[in-house]
């Protein structure tokens, strides 16, 4: 009767099989490791091969409702981050003038700064990918080209979501 031989008593012997083949071949033993290591990865992503490349196939196109949708909510959240923003907004609350006018004025470049920051770090990449695939598309909007790479300020990216939201609109629905 047969017995179940284990994986790692297996690689084990393959590891001492490697071992005797350098010593025959005059390779050394370190480059020998290196081939072990190879095949000990290769050989369970040989198996697993059909699965990877087709996991890994190019995406299906993409529908026309498909990106009106993303486009319609990447809007949605560039008008929602800048209504939250506006609401915090220090402008209104520090004072014009007096000994805080330096300190305040600083405040206020901080909070803007922050904003642009916060902006393209979380809408940044995904902006430039949206409007380049209004362009593939054929849909092309003068004020976006304008502002979408980088705003400059709050107005800026107003203008960023609500073309956004725009060309959207611009796609008839499926």
């Amino acid at each position: 009767m047969r017995e179940k031989v284990s994986g790692a008593f297996a690689w084990s012997v393959f590891g001492v099989g490697i071992s005797v083949g350098a010593t025959l071949l005059g390779i050394t033993d370190t480059l020998a490791g290196a081939l072990l290591i190879v095949l000990g990865v290769a050989v369970p992503l040989w198996k697993f091969w059909p699965d990877l490349v087709r996991k890994a196939a190019l995406p299906q196109a993409v529908a026309k409702d498909d990106i009106r949708s993303r486009a319609l909510h990447l809007s949605d959240e560039i008008l929602a981050f800048l209504a939250r923003r506006e609401a915090t907004d220090p402008t209104m609350r520090l004072p014009r003038q007096g000994d805080d006018w330096h300190r305040n004025t600083q405040h206020l470049v901080d909070y803007s700064r922050e904003t642009m920051a916060t902006y393209s770090r979380l809408f940044g990449a995904r902006v430039i990918a949206m409007r380049n695939e209004f362009l593939s598309r054929g849909f092309r909007d003068p004020e976006l080209d304008q502002f979408y790479g980088h705003p400059t300020n709050p107005l800026g990216i107003r203008a960023v979501g609500e073309r956004i939201g725009a060309l959207a609109r611009q796609i008839p629905e499926a």
